[in-house]
């Protein structure tokens, strides 16, 4: 989760509307509308679920098996509230919005 947390950080500090995890793919920030790959490790299969788990709702488990694909919001203390879409392909996939005090951007 400590990586997780650090991108998502990075994220708000640099403005990135937009943050995509996709497994065995660079991590994606979109900033000023523009994709840009970050320095750090690709997701992994098993990195993916344990971030799956950690931020899924218990109460949207059920529904992401069935519909794969599921929004919820997920806070992290000094970081921010993020709106997430959730949505599993052959491999999960992790992208949504971030909402830091009156600033909304994406991850």
């Amino acid at each position: 989760m400590e990586i997780f947390y650090r991108l998502l950080k990075t994220a708000v500090e640099g403005a990135a509307s937009d943050v995509h995890l996709k497994i065995g793919t660079p991590v994606i920030f979109r900033i000023n509308r523009e994709l840009i790959a970050v320095d750090s490790p690709f997701p992994t299969a098993e990195w993916m679920a344990k971030i799956v788990e950690a931020v899924t709702p218990p109460h949207l488990r059920k529904r992401l098996e069935e519909d794969r694909e599921i929004d919820f919001s997920y806070f992290v203390s000094g970081i921010g509230r993020f709106r997430v879409n959730l949505f599993q392909q052959p491999r999960p996939m992790v992208s949504g919005d971030a909402i830091r005090q009156n600033a909304r951007a994406r991850f």
